[in-house]
């Protein structure tokens, strides 16, 4: 009997915990999370599901605009969020469990513009429009950027340029083409002008009260997946789409975006 009982405690100690996980996202576009209908898709969408069918976890991926889901995360234990890139203010408040892309930003702006900067200090007098609590508002403001303006999300950001509202949109080049064209309007009218900085994303988990065997469960399951090289596989899956679509070459390495 007490060898039962103490088999028991060691179970309860190494078992994986209940799915009381949320898992949430905010929309940005192909190959990232984006929404076609109802249906959540992109190359970080699938990952999370193979790593949730891994779990036998079937909960539904939550969508929230990113400055909400982030603020969220900050305070509130048991959070899965993706994609999030990693700089030094908030290393410190995540675990951050599975890099997922390397992307170059530039500024952008239309055709025509006479913007003419020969260094990141003429453009910081200039408007630019970015994702509202995003890791490239955080790099504008700490460079001292005077007139940016913020974006519910990608998409409005590129909506904005477009529309006049603002001289100058921050993305990678992949992004701003992909979303100038489901936003209705012509890639081909807009030109990079500076780039400005590189960054990584990952999916990450809320670290304030946060049971480390929910982290563990999610490291493990996501090693596994580049260990048996599902992850890369996906990640091809991605590019193809990419290229089949769009007509964008994008790569990866050991499952890893670049673009």
């Amino acid at each position: 009997m007490k060898e039962n009982f103490s088999c028991l405690i060691l179970l309860l100690i190494f078992a994986s915990p209940a799915a009381s996980e949320e898992i949430a996202t905010s929309l940005e576009g192909p190959p990232l999370q984006y929404q076609e209908g109802t249906l959540l898709k992109g190359f970080p969408v699938d990952v999370v599901r193979e790593i949730q069918a891994r779990m036998g976890n079937n909960q539904a991926i939550q969508v929230y605009p990113w400055a909400r889901l982030y603020r969220k995360a900050l305070t509130t234990p048991d959070i899965v969020l993706f994609t999030m890139a990693k700089n030094a203010e908030r290393e410190p408040h995540f675990y951050w469990i599975a890099k997922l892309t390397e992307r170059t930003s530039s500024l952008y702006a239309l055709k025509g513009s006479t913007l003419n900067l020969s260094s990141i200090d003429d453009a910081k007098s200039i408007p630019v429009v970015v994702m509202r609590g995003g890791n490239r508002e955080v790099f504008l403001r700490k460079q001292g950027f005077q007139k940016i303006i913020t974006a519910l999300d990608e998409s409005s950001s590129i909506q904005m340029l477009f529309n006049r509202r603002a001289e100058m949109v921050f993305m990678s080049k992949m992004e701003a083409e992909i979303l100038a064209r489901q936003s209705g309007f012509n890639p081909e009218e807009m030109q990079p002008v500076m780039p400005l900085y590189s960054n990584t994303s990952f999916i990450a988990i809320s670290k304030q009260g946060t049971d480390k065997r929910l982290i563990n469960s999610w490291v493990s399951h996501f090693e596994d997946m580049k260990s048996d090289g599902t992850f890369e596989r996906i990640a091809n899956n991605w590019i193809k789409q990419i290229r089949d679509n769009y007509g964008i070459e994008i790569s990866q390495t050991d499952g890893v975006l670049q673009f």
